[in-house]
């Protein structure tokens, strides 16, 4: 099975300011058109990798913006499979590998999870979080 990097749409591989129906994709993101460009030139494969490949109208919306911005060919997909190396992705939370473990570098918000004040997990990682915000000189969301 070939290698292959995916490479989230919105909000990674194309400005996102909230769902605008599946006919609207936002301006490419040059930082992430020039890594495109650069892992296709170097010989790596590239997937898109995004919710919109589960619907086959909203596929072909993708399919026909990747060519309009000269990415045409590339294989859009929801499907993760052995070949999988990467995701780049938003919306990804990297855990460690074996071990379960919030990565530290992740970027980790806790609003997205409720709020368990008797989870041991739960309060390790919103410390990891706050350490990892205070590395980067950055304050805490709200209601953290």
């Amino acid at each position: 099975m070939e290698a292959w990097i995916g490479v989230d749409l919105d909000g990674t591989l194309a400005y996102y300011d909230g769902w605008k129906g599946h006919e609207h994709i936002g301006e490419i993101l040059e930082p992430m058109e020039y890594r495109i460009r650069y892992w296709l030139k170097h010989g790596t494969k590239v997937k898109i990798f995004t919710a919109r490949a589960s619907v086959p109208e909203h596929k072909a919306v993708v399919e026909k913006w990747l060519e309009e911005h000269d990415l045409g060919g590339l294989e859009v997909t929801n499907v993760k499979d052995y070949g999988c190396l990467e995701i780049w992705d938003d919306r990804a939370v990297q855990i460690e590998f074996n071990t379960g473990n919030l990565n530290s570098f992740s970027r980790y918000l806790p609003h997205r999870k409720p709020h368990i004040d008797d989870d041991p997990i739960y309060q390790n990682e919103h410390k990891e979080y706050l350490k990892w915000m205070a590395r980067l000189g950055l304050e805490p969301l709200e209601n953290e």
